[in-house]
């Protein structure tokens, strides 16, 4: 911590583009990786750490905090001496580690993190690419196209071969493993996995088979996927041995560290035919020597230079990952995704966690952010401007939104010792399709939530199982800020649902809502046009038909929060009120993973506060929470403690 009590972040100088300054702006190499949480916080410092000869010097670390790390290596040496030593974190940009001297760390009460949650999407797409190029013989293929009439003769013999039936092995099944069987379920092939660790329950969910021999996935796999860490247990996990167990027409894939893979070895079973290919991402070493054998091998391989997942998601989810351990630290709180949890035991760890915890608790009722949040935006009516929707900006920002719902008789008396009491709510959800919500009451009901800051949001009813646009600019009208429309299972309900929030304008074209200035319209300027961009739009996925149409329902522009809810999910299933039957919560965590994948707010009403936490980690950021069955938790558990 420096002496004006912030955070001191670096990040290695590797990160930097040629041209790396732009003002006080740091210009990084990849523009989908976001440092505005580290550059707008007040409590922060940013600075560059400059890496020599592929490794960081401890002099470059003196004062820093905490690391951000790409390629560069940090050893033993690259840390300060005690005295002078205040780095208490190195959050690696990825998740391999081995460039990372972790015991080293530990043991001098530096914590090292890897970010998971960034990579596991994109490096499981990777290793489906490598499955589909191989399986289809892309890269020969490729090469025919542009021969003209010469290669159109000769594609009879680069026939390709389909997948399934076909064995998808892999040697490991952690987040990326794991992640790779749940994208490829749809191809029909069989799935086995060797990992002494894994949990079968989970394993047994996703279709897989975990093998107690690793030599029998070698011997059933068709494609043969690495995914474990490089450790001494697993360094030439693939060598000559086993790979002689492998079918001459299988194929290993290695999207995980170099190490792992025997690569004389390797080349020596292509050449030998013992294998028919491989496709690489990594290398042993890496880079690669360009007289490489590897290279020597044609279509046989395909290779790729240690960057197949390189895309904006993967980059953009990484970064998130970095700078969320980073602002961990400062809050004085454990990072989620340490490599050696044995460091939250050294006393220089522990101590620098209360550190920054004094500081944050002495701070935070001078600040008006709200423990990170967003400060509330006040409305002056006089202005001629919209009241801002603060749900909107709240997701704008990237940041978790929490709706107290539960209540079905909401009273302005009962909104305003709600937000009073817990400002940390950011919207109200008033029950229009199974409480009493009246017409006559919504205006009263919505400027309790005005005056607090909040957004009101109203579920609707639809009609005749058809979404009524009347019953939803009607809400609008009476000051409600946004709206929640039940059962939307359907592209065409979805879009159905944007044309009743619309005005007709140049920007939306096929806006429907009736002209009529709502109660949150008086006064304001322009107010058609400012309405359209105020206007929260929230549909709720909750049968089965929207699972079978969620990539449709996805393509639709202009929805807001795409909210899985449970409940009757579970009964479209067969599952009445079996909240918790697996099927149920596969079928609702893919909805949100996809939902996520597509670049969309993905909502839930998680049922616990582990499973919360369990949903923001996946990028959920819109909350249901039931103040009332939250505050009955606390008083059973006060009174049992009293009669205790």
């Amino acid at each position: 911590m420096s002496s004006s009590g912030k955070l001191r972040v670096g990040i290695s100088s590797d990160f930097l583009s040629p041209d790396h300054k732009k003002g006080d702006k740091l210009i990084l190499k990849f523009s989908s990786v976001d440092l505005s949480p580290l550059e707008t916080n007040p409590d922060v410092e940013l600075e560059v750490v400059e890496v020599k000869d592929g490794r960081i010097p401890a002099e470059s670390v003196v004062d820093i905090d905490a690391l951000i790390l790409l390629a560069a290596k940090f050893d033993k040496e690259s840390i300060p001496a005690s005295e002078s030593q205040r780095l208490r974190l190195i959050a690696r940009f990825g998740v391999g580690y081995d460039s990372v001297d972790v015991g080293a760390c530990s043991e001098r009460g530096i914590a090292v993190t890897i970010t998971p949650d960034g990579v596991r999407r994109p490096v499981a797409t990777s290793i489906l690419t490598f499955i589909l190029a191989l399986s289809t013989k892309l890269i020969t293929k490729n090469r025919l196209g542009r021969l003209g009439a010469e290669g159109f003769e000769k594609r009879a013999g680069a026939m390709g071969e389909g997948l399934v039936g076909k064995t998808l092995g892999s040697l490991g099944m952690g987040n990326i493993g794991a992640e790779m069987f749940r994208l490829c379920a749809p191809l029909g092939m069989k799935f086995v996995a060797y990992d002494p660790y894994a949990d079968k329950t989970s394993a047994s969910q996703l279709g897989v088979e975990l093998l107690e021999e690793k030599e029998s996935v070698f011997k059933q796999s068709d494609f043969l996927a690495i995914n474990c860490p490089l450790l001494p247990a697993t360094k030439h996990i693939v060598n000559a041995e086993s790979l002689s167990l492998m079918k001459p027409t299988a194929y290993v894939i290695n999207t995980s560290r170099g190490g792992t893979v025997d690569q004389k070895a390797l080349v020596a079973a292509l050449k030998g035919n013992i294998i028919a290919g491989a496709a690489l991402d990594v290398f042993d070493p890496e880079p690669p020597a360009t007289d490489d054998e590897l290279f020597s091998l044609g279509e046989k391989v395909i290779t790729t230079p240690h960057s197949i997942c390189w895309t904006d998601e993967c980059f953009h989810g990484i970064g998130k990952s970095a700078i969320e351990a980073c602002l961990a630290l400062l809050q004085g709180n454990i990072p989620t995704t340490l490599v050696d949890r044995s460091v939250v035991k050294n006393q220089q760890f522990q101590d620098a966690l209360v550190a920054f915890n004094s500081l944050n608790s002495a701070t935070k009722s001078l600040t008006s952010s709200e423990n990170g949040k967003l400060p509330r935006a006040t409305h002056n009516p006089n202005t001629g401007d919209i009241r801002p929707n603060r749900i909107k900006q709240v997701l704008a920002a990237g940041k978790p939104a929490f709706v107290a719902c539960g209540e079905l008789n909401w009273t302005a008396n009962s909104i305003d010792a709600l937000l009073a009491s817990s400002p940390q709510f950011d919207g109200v959800w008033l029950e229009g399709e199974h409480g009493p919500l009246d017409y006559g009451d919504i205006g009263n009901l919505t400027r309790a939530c005005d005056i607090w800051g909040a957004t009101a949001l109203a579920r609707v009813q639809k009609s005749c199982d058809q979404v009524d646009e009347n019953i939803i600019y009607r809400h609008l009208d009476c000051g409600v800020q946004g709206v929640i429309v039940p059962h939307v299972n359907t592209k065409e309900e979805a879009e159905t649902v944007v044309a009743a929030c619309k005005f007709k304008t140049e920007k939306f074209l096929n806006g429907r809502r009736g002209m009529f200035v709502s109660r949150q319209g008086y006064g304001v300027k322009d107010y058609f046009m400012k309405a359209n961009d105020s206007t929260l739009s929230v549909i709720l996925l909750e049968d089965i038909k929207a699972y079978e149409n969620l990539d449709s329902i996805l393509t639709v522009d202009g929805i807001d929060v795409f909210f899985v809810a449970y409940a009757d999910l579970a009964q479209s299933m067969g599952y009445l009120h079996d909240l918790g039957n697996s099927e149920v919560q596969k079928v609702m965590r893919s909805m949100l993973e996809r939902i996520i994948a597509a670049g969309k707010v993905a909502g839930s009403t998680p049922t616990s506060p582990e499973q919360a936490v369990e949903h923001y980690k996946l990028g959920v950021r819109f909350f249901y929470i039931q103040p009332l069955s939250i505050a009955a938790t606390a008083i059973q558990n006060y009174l049992k403690e009293m009669s205790t």
